[in-house]
């Protein structure tokens, strides 16, 4: 069974918690959000860009620095690709609109788990062009 945890401060994703085959855990407080899933430590952590807006990537990073192996997805209705890029360098481990969602749930939830991101190809091209930036910003040499 895999384990979620959702961090909804919207509710819009409640729908989601009667899954079959899942174990799903809700909070709608950043707080307690990040202190369940430091408990917890759920395979997927299902997180509602507007519980911290512009602040979601510091918020990512703290729970990436609590439960190592959780995989985070971020949710919200539409987000602008550089927040969604923070998001990602933060360690988001993918994106998905509130429609997607709840149209490609099991699919998204399996490919996370396999071990894939959850983003748009062109997404993955901007994260590589960032990533070259960053290395001829630093000056080293991809292997």
């Amino acid at each position: 069974m895999t384990d979620i945890l959702l961090i909804d401060k919207s509710q819009i994703c409640r729908v989601l918690a009667d899954k079959e085959g899942l174990s799903i855990s809700v909070s709608d407080n950043d707080i307690i959000g990040l202190n369940s899933a430091i408990a917890l430590k759920p395979s997927v952590i299902l997180l509602d860009y507007h519980l911290r807006k512009q602040e979601t990537p510091e918020y990512i990073s703290l729970l990436v620095k609590g439960c190592l192996t959780s995989k985070i997805v971020l949710i919200a209705d539409q987000l602008e690709e550089f927040d969604l890029m923070d998001c990602l360098i933060a360690g988001a481990h993918g994106y998905a609109s509130i429609e997607m969602l709840d149209r490609q749930f099991n699919k998204l939830i399996a490919a996370i788990m396999a071990g894939e991101a959850w983003i748009s190809r062109r997404m993955v091209g901007k994260v590589l062009d960032r990533l070259r930036e960053t290395l001829i910003s630093q000056n080293i040499k991809a292997v």
